[in-house]
């Protein structure tokens, strides 16, 4: 007999959710399965950083509303004038207090955005990020991520 190789159409190699045996002659058609959906967002408030490569970063985030207002309440009056932020840390080689960082720039982002990809220029370097309103260039903190180091080459 020769080698038929895979035959996508076989119905024993069928792969179904939940199924833990092959389909038998009797079973009806398998069901089309619905597409599901991907909500905008999981209702909390978070960013995640990873590095792309030597000299970029990829953020994404959440920011809640009602975490957002609740933020500008506790900026008082400046918060006509906030505006959501990005802050990227440069903390290699240090146990990172908040206080700490060789050095750090903001970036204003949309509220729509989600996401950001960020060239920072500096092959194994660390960094951590802030996401939150802003004032004056200083982010009342809602999400912190953890730190990453990008490559060296």
């Amino acid at each position: 007999m020769p080698n038929e190789g895979l035959v996508l159409d076989n119905p024993v190699l069928r792969i179904e959710k939940g199924r833990i045996a092959p389909p038998s002659e009797d079973e009806p058609e398998p069901r089309v399965s619905h597409d599901e959906h991907i909500p905008w967002g999981y209702g909390r408030d978070r960013i995640t950083v990873m590095a792309v490569d030597p000299n970029r970063l990829y953020l994404y985030w959440e920011l809640t509303d009602p975490a957002i207002d609740k933020a500008r309440q506790a900026l008082g009056p400046g918060a006509k004038d906030a505006w959501v932020s990005l802050r990227i840390y440069d903390v290699t080689d240090r146990i990172f207090d908040g206080t700490n960082a060789h050095s750090y720039f903001d970036i204003k982002v949309d509220r729509s955005d989600r996401q950001w990809f960020v060239h920072i220029g500096k092959p194994a370097s660390s960094a951590r990020t802030l996401t939150g309103p802003g004032v004056v260039s200083w982010p009342l903190p809602l999400g912190r991520s953890g730190c990453v180091t990008t490559p060296t080459t």
